[in-house]
């Protein structure tokens, strides 16, 4: 399987959630396990993708999964820190309609959301 690293924080008003490495179909069956596991019951799930270096459609799949689990709690997900190739693919596949896209998590917390 491909490696790759993620680490999860909460807090009061957020879940953090930060990957990185290549997320790959090869990773796909890690990813999966990891977003089950990262709690939805915030307001927001921050997934920080600044370390992600490959970002493939089943993992933007698997994000939009976690959105679903989220909102059905009464919160939101927004994706943050995307290198501009990783911010380019999230744009061509339209996850900006149902997620938050920002540079960081303290514009997600502080700011206006799209």
């Amino acid at each position: 399987m491909a490696e790759f690293e993620h680490r999860v924080q909460c807090n009061d008003s957020h879940v953090l959630l930060t990957l990185a490495g290549q997320l790959s179909i090869e990773a796909l069956p890690d990813l999966d396990s990891v977003l089950a596991e990262t709690p939805t019951s915030k307001p927001w799930v921050i997934v920080d993708l600044a370390g992600v270096e490959f970002l493939g459609s089943p993992a933007i799949a698997a994000l939009i999964l976690l959105q679903r689990r989220t909102a059905a709690t009464g919160g939101r997900v927004a994706l943050v820190g995307a290198r501009p190739q990783i911010a380019r693919v999230l744009d061509l596949s339209g996850v900006q309609v149902v997620m938050t896209i920002a540079p960081t998590a303290a514009a997600v917390l502080t700011g206006p959301t799209q």
